[in-house]
């Protein structure tokens, strides 16, 4: 009988097939996976991630939301929220993706990408003050990101 810490390994098999071009062996390891340990959401944001790379946004969204709902209270999963932006923005459920990448920016605030993603949503909102102000946001964190970087490189 499987073990239920078995199911890492199913997901990531999964993705290996996916990338592999086997979608129908990733979604049978996924589903396997969910069946080892149901508790365990990593299996289902891929579902969701499959679906979107393959134009379904509504069958992305039902996962995602699956995913986000198994686990209420906790700090939110910075890809998930991300994927879930980029699904809304598709969709152009444009209030729905910058309400995603507002909860990155609450619980991730100096993770720099997030600023340009949100500056895209905001500017097709037509609100280019905001945009302007994230793209800001963007510069001034990712240059923090880059010193930060440069104190951990080695001189030689």
């Amino acid at each position: 009988k499987d073990h239920p810490d078995f199911s890492w390994g199913l997901n990531a098999r999964a993705i290996a097939k996916y990338k592999k071009g086997d979608m129908e062996g990733a979604m049978e390891d996924l589903d396997r996976a969910i069946k080892v340990d149901p508790e365990y959401s990593g299996p289902i944001l891929n579902k969701g991630v499959i679906r979107k790379f393959e134009g379904d946004m509504e069958g992305a969204l039902e996962f995602f939301d699956q995913a986000i709902s198994m686990h209420p209270g906790t700090i939110p999963d910075r890809l998930t929220y991300e994927n879930l932006a980029d699904v809304y923005f598709e969709m152009g459920n444009l209030a729905e993706s910058k309400r995603a990448l507002d909860i990155i920016i609450e619980h991730y605030p100096e993770y720099f990408p997030v600023y340009r993603n949100r500056a895209r949503v905001l500017r097709t909102m037509g609100d280019a003050v905001s945009a302007k102000r994230d793209e800001d946001a963007y510069r001034k964190h990712r240059k923090a990101f880059e010193d930060a970087m440069k104190d951990l490189t080695p001189t030689g």
